[in-house]
């Protein structure tokens, strides 16, 4: 699984959807999902026209405080998790499209 905490005021969040919805249907058949996590105040009042204008192909929640504070390393945006099937973060050095693919092809 890729959590994915985001905002839509956040540019380089925006590039990074594509990605996120090319994993999804590449992986999906295989158990994988994307999850992204808004972090915007407003809520769906902002996120829904926005995923909608974006076509985004996969789950958003709207992340709250508590949803944030589970993930212990929620400090800027974008900040993308992986969790294998036992349940174990992988966040380091997911800082670019090429890190977090190769990341996602060995967790297969």
């Amino acid at each position: 699984m890729l959590v994915n905490f985001w905002a839509t005021w956040c540019g380089p969040c925006e590039q990074e959807i594509p990605w996120f919805g090319e994993f999804q249907k590449t992986y999906a058949d295989q158990g994988f999902t994307v999850i992204g996590a808004s972090t915007d105040f407003l809520g769906w009042q902002l996120v829904r026209p926005f995923m909608e204008k974006r076509h985004m192909g996969y789950p958003v929640v709207i992340a709250g405080p508590e949803i944030a504070k589970s993930f212990h390393h929620v400090e800027a945006l974008p900040t993308t998790f992986l969790i294998d099937r036992r349940s174990e973060e992988h966040t380091s050095e997911l800082q670019s499209h090429v890190r977090i693919s190769y990341a996602v092809f060995c967790l297969k």
